[in-house]
């Protein structure tokens, strides 16, 4: 921020701030599981730094017993107040929430030294509107916004512009470093991996627990991979874990790292203290930026609204739609406190399916109307509030489609309802396109190219990518897609990774 007279500064903090007064604008509320272990290829090699050895991996998460520790590492300060009124109306015995009208709301402010999470009155005025917050930023941050956006929309089109459009494509796709590759798993970066990114030099690459042997071992491997992208092209590269809590962790589970358990999602709502959903984030994001991971598919914001759903289960925050808004608005935070983006998940909500879309076709019965007022609460806060990346299901809608299409390639779910009734800008990612849902029913080719002119902007496979990537260069080639459509997606992947350059 320019240097400012005294005078001059003070007149510009009391204009700004009687303007924030006056009209407070909703706060950056702070969301994926991908394809379980589906990319693992038993009895393939193993990539080194010396060469290639024969090993054989498995990793079945989807059923592993949930962490129960209670006890939580806790780093970082918070820099968010919520205001939650369960604590004045609910029933304290019980642990209930109130009804939604008496949930107050979430509001972002400049948090003191000593300062967390804090519960305000729930006797505050509510807004009748879907993911109560405010922000209130002070007038030096307000400038220094003004002035970061610029310089990030020069960096994004300096580089869009040296791209060709092979690149460009390339970095559509968040694949396994065992795709990327071709070997079955890969605990190193080695020659293999730099051959193959300066080959397909690709968006992200997200890690599973079987890449993640010891400390020394992932940060050489995670790290390495950072300083290889960033000298090949100059774009950083997303680097990625489903690190959840509970039963979905891929650092926390290995007994290597000295990671004290983290418990599901669904205890820390059960608190109904934003707080403990902020520790869980700070906790998690301060280990996963000491590994180098700048992503985390994570928190879960789902709401689980239907007992017999397993996909989801205790992996959410609970049922009460307001009180899983602002708890993963505060996991967020507690990861950004420790620069790691949150990407909220698996819009329009995986939580009131029986079926799991990891196997197959997986409905919800819902209208638009019903989704409004329950499942897409948090992501309509994600809307106003700034979480980096949204994560789009497989989940069916045959009230709202009247056919069995996927959410995740329909163009009415992503582009009408999320960019356009939501207003969500950021980046939207599918969750893995050979899940069943996918991949019983669609080529790779296929739904790669349904995806992106559906709406997303990145396309997540733990499979063999490179048909999708043809796929969509043809598309480009012949017109079915335009450049620009492209371009587009391009920007706000590059504009997202400024966040971590």
């Amino acid at each position: 921020m320019m240097m400012l007279s005294k005078i001059r500064k003070k007149v510009v903090l009391m204009l700004l701030a009687l303007c924030l007064v006056s009209c407070a604008r909703p706060v950056k509320s702070p969301a994926k599981e991908a394809s379980r272990e589906t990319v693992l290829e038993n009895g393939i090699g193993t990539e080194t730094e010396t060469g290639t050895e024969n090993a054989q991996g498995s990793d079945d998460e989807k059923n592993a017993p949930e962490s129960v520790n209670d006890k939580e590492t806790v780093s970082g300060e918070s820099q968010i107040e919520v205001i939650v009124g369960d604590k004045a109306t609910g029933d304290a015995e019980k642990g209930e929430l109130p009804p939604p009208a008496e949930i107050a709301e979430s509001r972002v402010g400049e948090a003191g030294a000593d300062s967390r999470v804090k519960e305000i009155d729930a006797n505050a005025p509510v807004d009748s509107g879907v993911g109560k917050s405010e922000v209130a930023a002070s007038a030096d941050s307000k400038l220094e916004k003004g002035e970061s956006a610029a310089a990030t929309d020069a960096w994004v089109e300096a580089r869009l512009s040296g791209m060709t459009l092979e690149e460009k494509v390339a970095q559509l796709f968040f694949v396994t470093p065992e795709a990327l590759t071709g070997v079955g798993q890969v605990i190193q970066t080695g020659d293999t991996s730099r051959k193959a990114f300066s080959e397909y030099p690709v968006g992200g690459i997200i890690y599973f627990a079987w890449n993640l042997q010891t400390p020394e071992q992932a940060k050489q491997m995670i790290g390495g991979m950072s300083e290889y992208a960033l000298s090949e092209t100059g774009i950083p590269v997303f680097l990625a874990v489903d690190e959840e809590g509970g039963r979905v962790t891929r650092f926390e589970k290995n007994p290597e790292f000295g990671i004290e358990d983290i418990p599901a999602m669904k205890k820390i709502g059960d608190t109904k203290d934003p707080e403990e959903a902020y520790k869980v984030g700070a906790t998690i994001g301060e280990y996963l930026n000491e590994y180098g991971i700048n992503l985390d598919l994570a928190p879960d914001a789902d709401v689980f609204v239907d007992a017999n759903n397993t996909a989801i289960g205790d992996r959410s925050f609970g049922s009460d739609p307001y009180l899983v808004s602002a708890m993963a608005l505060a996991y967020a935070e507690g990861l950004k406190s420790h620069d790691v983006l949150a990407c909220y998940k698996h819009y329009p909500g995986h939580g009131g399916t029986k079926e799991d879309t990891h196997e197959d076709y997986a409905y919800s019965y819902k209208t638009l109307d019903e989704l409004m007022n329950d499942e897409l609460v948090p992501f309509s806060d994600a809307a106003k509030n700034d979480i980096p990346l949204i994560m789009v299901s497989h989940i069916s809608l045959p009230e709202i489609h009247g056919d069995d299409t996927p959410a995740s390639l329909s163009k009415y779910m992503i582009t009408d309802v999320l960019r356009g009734q939501l207003g969500y800008e950021g980046l939207i990612i599918t969750d893995a396109l050979d899940m069943g849902a996918i991949s019983n029913h669609y080529s790779h080719a296929e739904a790669c190219r349904k995806a992106l002119l559906a709406g997303n902007d990145m396309l997540l496979m733990s499979g063999d990518f490179r048909p999708g990537y043809e796929a969509i260069l043809d598309a480009v080639k012949s017109g079915e897609i335009s450049e620009d459509r492209i371009d587009e997606s391009v920007r706000r992947i590059l504009r997202t990774k400024k966040r971590i350059a």
